[in-house]
């Protein structure tokens, strides 16, 4: 309720536009897994859905929605992506599966963080949306919780390498309460608890490293004087953990080089992915393959295994169709071309973040925590293809637009919002 009143004090074209963003993000979170409430969406709903956010600008904003100075490098790249995005479809090896791919991409993204960036500028709306974070990690955690007790399978993922993810990504939401009042603060630290044990549930080692990587970045920005202490500690229980799961041996009768659920394998497995990518990727380097095209047999075939005892390697990376590493997928399949575009919006965003808000520096603690989410994505994205899903890659891009907002200078974004109210 309070969520709700917050959203009430806003002039009614911020409601209906924020309502909107938060209900596709809603959508994409909670009913986009069709393992989830039996609700059948159609295609239409769900598009209309990803572009009503972007619409709703137009009535408020206008044409500073293209052509903002405040963010006109931004927006520059943005529409260098769609292009060549459009461009990546057209040249894919299969144009009807990359189409698919493609639009689930742009329209949960590339347009998320279009929409995210105009809908921050409120100061008040970025509070809104820590709020959501907070209560969607809370529902999530508990459901995917009692469904692991009981033995059911995954209810928001397919996957529990992505839906680690997902629990790093709402965690902005509590990280940015823990500093306020006595209830919210204990709320927070509630689902950050509840996040926790999801992820020891999980037992996935990039999800665990990932938040060690967090909290290592967190202590060593604020504990500096107590620094090799913390850091001891913190490794010592990390090393302890992945030592357990990594010496957990599922499926003990089945032989290694055949059990892909083995700690050993799978990284023997993502190894011979490295190699089996950059054969994939000398054939079309500049435009890329085309997002999801279904296509590794075609490769396959012909590939030379560099580690000759994974000989079931060839039938599960064709199963699979994954190169497991999100920049490595971006190279392959977005082409380098899309790959730097999109990477250089990513970076130019952060750098300019961090030269205005200096998150590294002593008592700089608020402003580092916008980057720790980045941070265990960017990790947990080295072990998986995190942004092929619609759920993790509006949260990232939302979060992105906001770090785009808070690095504009505070003039701009004063007389920008002054004119709005006015």
């Amino acid at each position: 309720m309070k969520l709700l009143s917050k959203i009430g004090l806003l002039p009614r074209p911020e409601q209906l536009s924020l309502l909107a963003f938060l209900l596709s993000g809603f959508l994409l979170i909670f009913f986009f897994s069709p393992l989830m409430i039996k609700v059948d969406l159609s295609l239409s709903t769900v598009i209309f859905f990803t572009i009503l956010p972007w619409m709703m600008l137009w009535p408020i904003y206008g044409y500073e929605v293209i052509t903002s100075r405040t963010y006109r490098v931004e927006i520059s790249l943005i529409l260098i992506i769609l292009i060549l995005g459009l461009l990546n479809i057209l040249s894919s090896e299969d144009i009807y599966w990359s189409f698919i791919s493609m639009r689930i991409f742009l329209l949960s993204g590339i347009l998320a963080f279009w929409a995210s960036v105009f809908i921050f500028r409120n100061p008040g709306n970025e509070n809104i949306f820590y709020s959501f974070s907070c209560l969607c990690l809370i529902v999530i955690t508990i459901i995917e919780i009692i469904t692991y007790l009981y033995g059911a399978s995954l209810v928001f993922m397919y996957n529990p390498i992505p839906l680690g993810t997902l629990v790093i990504l709402l965690a902005l939401g509590p990280l940015n309460y823990l500093s306020t009042k006595a209830l919210i603060r204990n709320i927070a630290l509630i689902s950050m608890i509840l996040g926790l044990i999801l992820v020891l549930l999980l037992q996935k080692r990039g999800t665990i490293l990932a938040i060690g990587a967090m909290a290592v970045t967190w202590f060593f920005c604020h504990y500096r004087k107590s620094l090799y202490s913390v850091i001891a500690i913190l490794v010592i229980i990390i090393l302890i953990i992945m030592g357990w799961i990594k010496y957990r041996t599922p499926d003990n009768d089945i032989p290694l080089e055949y059990n892909i659920l083995h700690p050993k394998y799978s990284i023997l497995h993502r190894i011979e992915l490295y190699s089996f990518a950059w054969e994939v990727f000398k054939k079309k380097p500049i435009g890329g393959i085309g997002i999801r095209p279904f296509t590794h047999g075609r490769y396959l075939a012909d590939y030379q295994l560099k580690n000759k005892k994974l000989a079931i390697f060839p039938s599960v990376a064709n199963e699979l169709q994954t190169f497991d590493n999100m920049l490595v997928t971006g190279l392959v399949e977005f082409g380098t071309l899309m790959t730097l575009a999109y990477l250089s919006l990513i970076f130019y965003i952060i750098i300019r973040y961090c030269r205005k808000e200096k998150p590294f520096s002593p008592n700089r603690d608020a402003a580092l925590i916008p980057l720790l989410p980045i941070l265990g994505l960017a990790i947990h994205s080295m072990t998986y293809d995190s942004l092929i899903f619609p759920q993790i890659n509006w949260l990232f891009h939302t979060q992105l637009g906001l770090l785009a907002v808070q690095a504009a200078t505070v003039d701009e974004d004063e007389v920008a919002w002054n004119q709005l109210s006015s």
